[in-house]
Formats: C-alpha cells, structure tokens, sequence
C-alpha cells in the first residue's frame, strides 16, 4: 500500500491564555490487499483506496480565564470511507465536543473538574453493518455527557 500526502497542523496562541489548533489531512491511498484464497485456488483482493478517508479536519478553540475556568471546544470532520474486508461505506463522519472546566488550587496538588459534552452535533453514522437486512444494522454514535476529576499531587 502507498499513501501519499499532505499533513498540517497549526497551533496559534492569540493570548497567554488561549489557543486555537487546527488540523487537516490529505491522504492518497493506492494499494491492494488479499481477502481470500478461493477453493479452487484464485486470488480475491480488495482495492484499499476506498479505506482511507481522503480527507480530515480538526479545530480546537480553548480558553482559561484568571479564575481557573477553562472553556474549550472541538470539531473533527472525516471523508466518506469504507470498512477493510468488503465492508460497507460509511458517510461522512462529523463530531462537535465541549468541555467546561475549573481548577481548584490544594495544598500539595490541584484539582481539575470538567463537564465533558461529546458529539452535540448530532448522530453521526459510525459504520454500517449489512445495511440491506431489514431491520439494518447501523451503528450510530449517540450524543454522551459525563463528569471529569482528575487531582494532581505535587
């Protein structure tokens, strides 16, 4: 298999206090894979192309304020693309997080607490699973909070 391509990646502090990340991937596959060895002797490969998305995307905005309050928030984009094995197609793939957090200042350490929000953009099709059986098998990935600590000893 070859890829070729083209990778970037760009971090920007506008403040002491802020960043902004961007990502984006640009990636060529070309390649073949054997499935199988037939009964009878023949070959079966699979064209890798379709595997590889052609292109992904990141964006991550963060900023913490004087108090120890940090507000972040990430977008990911991925191209259409298709599961290695015969697989089916999956659609394009997008995913919105958020995260509010607070650092609290302890004797001998720190603790962090966030209110994590992932994928609030919606159901997104992970992958498809024999897409044509009634009812069809598809994995989608739900919208899912929770609560972070971490504490940190010094």
């Amino acid at each position: 298999m070859t890829i070729t391509g083209l990778e970037l990646e760009l971090n920007y502090k506008p403040l002491p206090n802020a960043l902004i990340h961007v990502g984006y991937n640009l990636a060529d596959a070309n390649g073949e894979q054997l499935d199988r060895i037939r009964q009878h002797g023949s070959l079966e490969f699979s064209d890798l192309e379709t595997s590889v998305p052609l292109q992904t995307f990141s964006l991550l905005g963060s900023y913490r304020f004087a108090n120890g309050l940090e507000i972040s928030s990430a977008y990911y984009y991925t191209d259409p693309m298709e599961w290695q094995f015969q697989g089916d197609p999956v659609p394009v793939h997008t995913r919105w997080d958020l995260r509010l957090g607070k650092r609290f200042r302890i004797p001998d350490g720190e603790i962090d607490l966030a209110f994590i929000a992932q994928n609030i953009d919606g159901d997104d099709i992970e992958f498809l699973n024999a897409p044509d059986r009634a009812p069809p098998r598809i994995n989608v990935s739900e919208s899912s909070y929770f609560l972070q600590a971490i504490i940190t000893f010094h």
